[in-house]
């Protein structure tokens, strides 16, 4: 009767730190519902640097598939939509069982009213032609949206260590207005992760057009 006793006390405290455990590391990246392997983690420094309303422009004409025709800019289907820009300052590839990580910026999301935003989805804009930007065109326009307001690599392999003062910058279209006047918190999917934002407020940009001043090109003092 003892020796059960005492094994159902031993699994109960293993249960319970291992419990405690991963509920420290949830909260260390903002309660995201995922445990963190904290030998494989990575931790990326980002800033909210603004939000761009309604309308981007390109500075060339983009093509689409036919009927559709090009477009040198795209405005949001939703009313209120907007592009939350972000800025990546640093990454530390920090985990003692990771030599490398493949950084891609499609996996990069945000999380709002019980619905996810990440890469552009189809039928979220319309062309001026009042064109829907469908399944066969997103990734392009995505693509001229990125290289707009974007800046970075798409994909990169770092290695071990940390590095400082990246500065790429990206940007997730979200649908809700409601999200605009929100400290909205980036995540990363398909690797353990922490994500640490700086606290500032983005500036709130009512389009972005060729010509605008450049957005952000660094990361604000902390």
């Amino acid at each position: 009767m003892q020796q059960k006793m005492t094994q159902s006390t031993d699994s109960n405290i293993q249960k319970f730190t291992s419990t405690t455990v991963i509920t420290a590391l949830l909260v260390m990246v903002g309660c995201q519902s995922v445990g963190i392997d904290s030998k494989k983690v990575v931790v990326f420094h980002y800033d909210h640097v603004a939000n761009i309303q309604n309308t981007i422009q390109f500075e060339t004409t983009v093509p689409l598939s036919p009927p559709l025709t090009p477009t040198n800019q795209v405005i949001s289907k939703w009313l209120g939509g907007f592009w939350a820009v972000f800025v990546i300052c640093s990454l530390d590839v920090q985990g003692t069982e990771i030599e490398s990580f493949t950084y891609d910026r499609t996996n990069f999301y945000v999380e709002y009213g019980k619905k996810s935003y990440g890469s552009l989805q189809p039928f979220s804009l319309i062309t001026t032609a009042e064109d829907d930007i469908g399944p066969r065109d997103t990734s392009v326009i995505e693509n001229a949206i990125l290289n707009t307001i974007g800046s970075g690599p798409s994909t990169q392999v770092f290695g071990h260590g940390l590095h400082p003062s990246l500065n790429y910058r990206t940007a997730i279209f979200i649908s809700d207005p409601t999200a605009a006047d929100k400290e909205l918190t980036l995540r990363y999917k398909g690797h353990p992760s922490i994500l640490r934002g700086l606290g500032h407020s983005p500036a709130d940009l009512p389009s972005y057009v060729s010509g605008s001043p450049p957005l952000p090109g660094a990361c604000r003092s902390s």
